[in-house]
């Protein structure tokens, strides 16, 4: 193992290497793409790019940071849902006309030429909306002489996804906890009837429709919407209703001992395989030691019975 090798917790192996080159070389040909191209948001290789590299962050954030109850996620939500009405909607009260978010977000805004020259000079200087930050997933729209974009931004991915990742873990404890206490090896009944009858799969769709629910309100209200808006009352709403039928509302806002025991629970598995794994290994040297000392020792030859 190299210096490198340990400090990355694993051997400094070619793929390794490999992987990590590709990266700092696809990241410097976005960097360049997006600093010499006039709108870079209209080349596929750019926008894909951005749209993988936001989504590794969002994974990234999820799998460190994690909810113990519904408390302190309800607490953020309804912050940020606060936060995103009021950037939104009354800060063009305040900025004669201009949405603080939106501009943010975009790097300058909508065009702010005339609608019918900009349909036949799609390409001039005051057609030509901001360019999307990196902090958000986007999509071009198909034949918009706006330039537009579909824009999603990672606060509206990873704050409700702290929330989903709340529930699947919940579900995975109580399933964890019903295979230790019942003694079974393998979960009984199929793959939606085991995750249908939690809040997992209910908070995905509710997520779903918010998103839905929030396009429609672009297309309709004509101005971009706080996707929180939405988002967050479907899902908040969507666990706390659930909760209260299943009648572990106080538990879930408080915190789930299921989580804490299910962890445990992984854990002393995962110390179980590691054992095994580190006593098979030993086994394997031992033998391949005993093997070759097989080998180094000497058969003294057998006399002939013809010699006198």
């Amino acid at each position: 193992k190299s210096a490198i090798g340990n400090r990355c917790g694993g051997e400094l192996t070619w793929h390794v290497l490999l992987s990590t080159f590709s990266a700092y070389v696809l990241g410097a040909t976005w960097l360049y793409v997006g600093l010499t191209q006039l709108h870079p948001e209209t080349n596929p290789f750019f926008w894909i790019t951005q749209d993988v590299m936001g989504c590794c962050v969002c994974v990234v954030f999820l799998s460190i940071i994690k909810l113990q109850s519904i408390k302190v996620g309800t607490i953020l939500l309804v912050a940020l849902f606060i936060y995103d009405i009021f950037f939104v909607f009354i800060t063009p009260l305040l900025f004669n006309g201009e949405s603080v978010m939106i501009t943010v977000a975009t790097s300058g805004g909508a065009p702010a030429g005339d609608p019918n020259f900009c349909e036949k000079y799609p390409r001039d200087d005051d057609c030509e909306g901001g360019n999307p930050l990196p902090m958000l997933l986007t999509v071009p729209r198909l034949f918009d002489y706006l330039g537009g974009m579909s824009l999603l931004g990672l606060g509206d991915i990873v704050i409700p996804g702290l929330l989903l990742s709340f529930t699947a873990r919940y579900d995975e404890a109580k399933r964890l906890i019903h295979l230790a206490e019942s003694n079974v090896v393998e979960y009984e009944g199929n793959f939606l009837q085991r995750w249908s009858s939690g809040y997992f799969v209910a908070t995905t769709l509710a997520y779903g429709i918010g998103l839905i629910m929030a396009n429609i309100a672009v297309y309709v209200m004509k101005m971009g919407q706080p996707a929180l808006l939405y988002l967050v009352p479907m899902c908040l709403g969507t666990v706390t209703g659930l909760g209260w039928k299943k009648g572990e509302l106080r538990e879930i806002w408080k915190g789930p001992r299921e989580l804490e025991v299910g962890a445990r629970i992984v854990t002393n598995v995962n110390n179980a395989i590691y054992a095994s794994q580190v006593n098979r290994r030993r086994r394997q040297q031992q033998a391949q030691r005993q093997e070759r000392m097989d080998g180094e020792v000497e058969i003294p030859p057998v006399p002939d019975a013809n010699m006198t």
